[in-house]
């Protein structure tokens, strides 16, 4: 903390040097005194593992890290100091955690100079400085000039630091509230008062469990009611819980009890990134067997849902119709799709081979499943082929990020585009004519099987004649000679 002692020694080292310094410089020099600032990453970082949680950490990363769960609205504040500590629940959707990142800002309510005070210090110490350079030196540039400016910048209310202690903040992960860490780092960050800063801890990569809870436990061993950090936070409420695959908690013993914030409606602000471990293709059994996941979301709005209701009984029927097993059909229909999906991958997965093809159909405006970047998942079927086909706006943007050897993509539209619906045809446009592809017309190589690359060739034919310019699906294909899924 700066004193008037402290003060007074500084202005007495600058009297004492603007006395013997030379009078006069030929060669000018500049002095550049950087403002204290956040530094993002740490000044010094340690990480502890617990042997039992070793297992959990993969040796070889991929250098794909992606955001995966996030939750970024909020202005409320919690406090963080010795003995105060907080919590954030969340669900991840990829295997591998790689990194957390925590929005915070420090606050100092310590009693010490007032603001009338300091300015009073400042235009005083000001006066004395001039009147003694005039005194003593008259010069153009001097080391003297820059020293002094430094000096009164640094005592200025605006950027004075009350305290300029700083405090190690911790985080660590687990899989249960009160368990133990499986990673714990702890690292140093110096911050200027009330700045709010994004705050990134890299962690050892961690193998996790898509679907289930982890904890991010966040602390600190220095602080009290008036010097803190604020970890910022959400004040849900019932109606409007933005995170929906988690929880704020604290605790004001240190960890030895939480409970949920507020409410239980609450979530501090947080990112989580990592990436989906890539394993090994599986081997087949010479039988090659057909899966398909139908996602079909109208996300609450009344026609929408009844669209994705309708979309995904046809689908289903159609398939059907052609031989399909509807025991390889998976359905997911509105409210069920985000607490399913991740949960309908792992049965693809454990039921799929190297000799099988795999479809995922999704459906709704905006879908669910590739805004929040869930498609990651599907990285993990072990079949020979996948097929991703989206009924949503702009879901083009999906094809430069999933776009894969063994894929076939087919999307309603362009990055940049809308995807329109016809309340006539029951659902949208693009998902109405694949669902007219779905016939024995349609096998234009004669083959005796439809392909998905038959079925985008009819689509994108009749949206056009339709008269949607706005709207022109896109296809990426990358799988080895045609996508066959029904036989005729």
């Amino acid at each position: 903390m700066k004193s008037y002692k402290t003060i007074l020694i500084l202005i007495s080292i600058l009297l004492i040097l603007t006395t013997f310094l030379p009078i006069t410089l030929e060669n000018p020099i500049a002095i550049s005194i950087s403002q204290e600032s956040c530094y993002d990453n740490p000044l010094t970082q340690h990480g502890k593992l617990s042997k039992e949680n070793k297992k959990n950490i993969v040796s070889n990363p991929s250098d794909i890290i992606e955001l995966d769960q996030s939750q970024t609205q909020g202005e409320n504040q919690f406090q963080l100091y010795n003995g105060n500590w907080a919590a954030q629940s969340f669900k991840p959707s990829l295997d591998v955690l790689s990194r957390v990142s925590i929005f915070i800002n420090l606050t100092d309510n310590e009693e010490s100079i007032s603001k009338p005070e300091i300015n009073k210090l400042d235009n005083q110490i000001t006066t004395m400085i001039q009147n003694h350079i005039q005194d003593t030196c008259k010069r153009k540039y001097s080391i003297m000039d820059t020293l002094i400016d430094s000096l009164i910048a640094t005592l200025s209310p605006k950027t004075i630091h009350i305290n300029d202690e700083t405090h190690n903040l911790t985080v660590s992960i687990r899989k249960e509230l009160h368990g133990e860490d499986i990673v714990l780092i702890s690292k140093n960050i110096s911050m200027s008062i009330d700045e709010q800063y994004w705050i990134d801890w890299d962690l050892p990569d961690i193998i996790v469990e898509p679907s289930q809870t982890y904890y991010i436990i966040l602390h600190t061993k220095g602080g009290n009611e008036n010097y803190f950090y604020n970890w910022f936070y959400n004040d849900g409420g019932s109606d409007s819980n933005v995170y929906k695959n988690g929880t704020a908690f604290y605790s004001s013993n240190s960890g030895n009890t939480w409970q949920s914030l507020d409410d239980g409606h609450d979530d501090f602000i947080f990112k989580t990134y990592g990436y989906v471990s890539y394993l090994a293709p599986e081997e087949g059994d010479g039988i090659t067997e057909y899966w398909v996941l139908i996602a079909a979301d109208g996300q609450g709005e009344q026609d929408l849902n009844s669209y994705a209701e309708n979309l995904a009984d046809d689908l289903q029927n159609k398939l059907m119709v052609f031989g399909w097993d509807p025991n390889h059909i998976t359905l997911l229909v509105n409210d069920d799709v985000a607490s399913g999906f991740q949960n309908a991958v792992a049965w693809m997965d454990e039921m799929d081979d190297g000799d099988d093809l795999c479809i995922y159909y999704g459906f709704g405006q905006n879908n669910t499943i590739h805004v929040n970047n869930w498609l990651h998942q599907l990285d993990r079927l072990g079949a020979k082929g996948l097929g991703i086909i989206i009924d949503s706006s702009y879901s083009g943007k999906i094809i430069n990020e999933y776009g894969k050897s063994g894929r076939v993509i087919l999307t309603s539209c362009h990055a940049l585009e809308p995807s329109f619906y016809q309340p006539g045809y029951g659902f949208g446009i693009f998902s109405y004519y694949f669902l007219r592809s779905l016939h024995p017309l349609r096998d234009i190589n004669e083959d005796g099987w439809i392909s998905l690359e038959e079925s985008f060739d009819y689509v994108y034919t009749r949206v056009w004649m339709e008269g949607f310019y706005d709207q022109r699906p896109q296809l990426y294909d990358d799988f080895p000679g045609e996508f066959n899924f029904i036989e005729i």
